[in-house]
């Protein structure tokens, strides 16, 4: 009995530590900086890390595509329960599972009506953006991404970061909430570094981070109104007054200076009034949308909002631009300079060559 005993007990022990090894060769596959080590197994155990992140050097930047699989096994996680595709996908640049889930839970939007941006890279406000959102929906009923500003959190809000004016202002509430939380920390120096690349192994840290912190604790929020931006005032554009040779599509592409990345832009003026336009700079997207009238070799652009890689929407102060049309020795283009900068050097350094498309 006694031997019988000891070989059930020696066979067990050799069973956890065969298991032992087995955790730690899987762990070992990642890449990963050595301070990260103990909390990846923790957004290992939790079942956090995704398919897309298996065996991948997660000390590399983490894509919009590669948050959304993460920010959807948070979401699992938190609400105990499996997400589907949406049935429709929307987007034109992505079929990617991962994304359809965490559309179809509605923690994501797109860059555009039609577009993802699945390689986008993410930053740290957007990553804390990202994964407050999967709280929200877990602990929120009937919360949407369309009426998140009507959401506040409440909590103890941290000393402003020294960078506070950094972060963007739809940014501004996650960020502090996952710090006053414990679960994102700052960068040193009472610093928050908002538009620093966010990395895979850091996004893993901060899902693990959240499930320990606020995994089953109720979520304390005030439910109001969406505050409506206040426009600023700007000069009146000429009623109705649309120069028809600006109706189409045009682009603009070049080497940014302060960035040493090859830039495109992509401008769409409409026959109704709007425009639109995307901008591509490395990794990097985003774009502006709203109204626009032409006369008189000069642009007014209206009702102006910006979006980032993550589709964040932002009123912008409206603005004026000069244009004209000019030729060169590939043709007709569209020359435009900011009329701010207009003056001796006629806004040289500021200007613009767009091609039709």
């Amino acid at each position: 009995m006694y031997k019988t005993s000891k070989k059930i007990m020696t066979l067990v022990l050799a069973l956890v530590l065969a298991l032992g090894i087995c955790a730690n060769t899987a762990l070992a596959a990642y890449t990963a900086s050595e301070w990260a080590k103990p909390e990846l197994e923790n957004a290992q155990s939790y079942g956090l890390i995704p398919d897309v992140l298996k065996d991948a050097d997660l000390t590399k930047p983490i894509t919009r595509a590669e948050f959304a699989a993460v920010a959807v096994k948070a979401y699992e996680n938190f609400a105990g329960t499996s997400v589907t595709p949406v049935a429709s996908n929307p987007f034109t640049d992505t079929s990617n599972a991962d994304v359809l889930k965490a559309y179809n839970i509605n923690i994501v939007n797109g860059t555009s009506a039609t577009t993802y941006g699945p390689n986008g890279i993410l930053t740290r406000e957007q990553a804390a953006t990202m994964l407050t959102r999967v709280e929200k929906k877990a602990y929120i009923p009937g919360w949407a991404l369309a009426t998140d500003d009507s959401y506040t959190l409440n909590f103890s809000k941290p000393v402003s970061f020294a960078d506070d004016n950094k972060i963007s202002n739809y940014a501004k509430q996650s960020v502090y909430f996952m710090f006053a939380k414990g679960v994102i920390n700052g960068t040193g120096n009472n610093m928050f570094s908002p538009t620093v690349t966010a990395s895979r192994q850091e996004a893993l840290i901060i899902a693990a981070r959240m499930v320990d912190n606020l995994k089953g604790k109720a979520l304390d929020y005030t439910q109001g109104t969406t505050p409506t931006p206040t426009p600023t005032p700007t000069p009146t554009p000429p009623s109705g007054s649309i120069d028809s040779k600006l109706i189409g599509r045009w682009r603009q592409t070049g080497t940014s200076t302060a960035h040493n990345q090859r830039f495109e832009y992509t401008y769409f003026f409409l026959e109704d009034g709007s425009f639109e336009y995307y901008r591509h700079i490395g990794s990097a997207h985003g774009g502006a949308e709203g109204k626009y009238r032409a006369s008189n070799g000069k642009i007014y652009f209206t009702e102006l909002y910006e979006f980032d890689a993550m589709g964040e929407r932002t009123p912008y102060d409206d603005i004026v631009f000069e244009y004209e049309f000019r030729s060169d020795d590939v043709g007709e283009y569209l020359f435009v300079c900011h009329l701010n900068y207009l003056g001796e050097n006629r806004g040289i350094s500021n200007a613009s060559k767009f091609r039709k498309l």
